[in-house]
């Protein structure tokens, strides 16, 4: 796999938030690091695209203060801007994937994205995540996720959160829209997982493959059984 942030920070970027503004950029790095790499799938991760935009969008984000977190999430996934910077990105790597590379776009969950918005719109407060909220951002990934049907990726891993609010065994049954969807597009999903693996029970029958600690995204391609588990790096 492509580690994108590992490789960007000592090749190129070093910490320059206005590539992940930049398609022709980003592309170019990318394409830079599967050639020095060789890795056998290429990963692209979305946060970094958004927490770019947060960055430099300071007065509509002060629009959110006070709001729901699902209300800032929705609000969030809705920018074109945001959206087609990504599109343009997964494009144009399958077409300088010459050597047709699974292609993953790595994301956090529902609970980590309502945490993230969480930290936004109500500084200072503990995270108030109920149930309905990691069903209603579920709905809304789900959907915002349909835009990149036809870009060519293979999979995608939805980073869990450090200290989620709602246990895996039943948020994992809230993710099920964003699950159904991949189902749809014969994407594989994994999940990406802190901590030691024996502290997740009851969500291999839910995914292709679970990451652990350090340990690296799969050739897609060799992806076949559901709650296939990676040993921590």
């Amino acid at each position: 796999m492509v580690g994108f942030n590992r490789v960007c920070k000592p090749f190129v970027c070093r910490g320059k938030q206005e590539l992940w503004r930049d398609p022709t950029s980003l592309i170019s790095v990318l394409s830079q690091a599967q050639g020095l790499l060789q890795s056998d799938v290429i990963h692209f991760p979305l946060h970094q695209v958004y927490a770019a935009w947060v960055e430099t969008q300071s007065q509509e984000v002060e629009r959110w203060i006070g709001k729901r977190p699902t209300f800032a999430l929705k609000k969030l996934l809705a920018s074109e801007v945001t959206r087609n910077i990504v599109i343009d990105v997964l494009k144009g790597m399958t077409i300088v994937n010459r050597d047709s590379k699974p292609l993953v776009l790595s994301l956090g969950s529902p609970q980590k994205w309502l945490q993230w918005m969480s930290e936004i719109v109500r500084p200072g407060e503990d995270p108030s995540i109920s149930h309905d909220d990691v069903d209603s951002a579920s709905m809304y990934l789900a959907d915002y996720l349909r835009t990149y049907s036809t870009t060519g990726i293979s999979a995608i891993v939805l980073e869990e959160a450090v200290h989620p609010p709602i246990g895996l065994a039943e948020a994992i049954e809230l993710y099920q829209p964003i699950l159904n969807l991949a189902g749809h597009y014969q994407w594989s999903v994994g999940l990406s997982l802190t901590g030691e693996s024996n502290q997740w029970t009851g969500i291999n029958e839910h995914v292709d493959f679970t990451l652990f600690g350090e340990s690296t995204i799969p050739p897609c391609f060799h992806i076949g059984n559901k709650g296939r588990q990676l040993a921590e790096g």
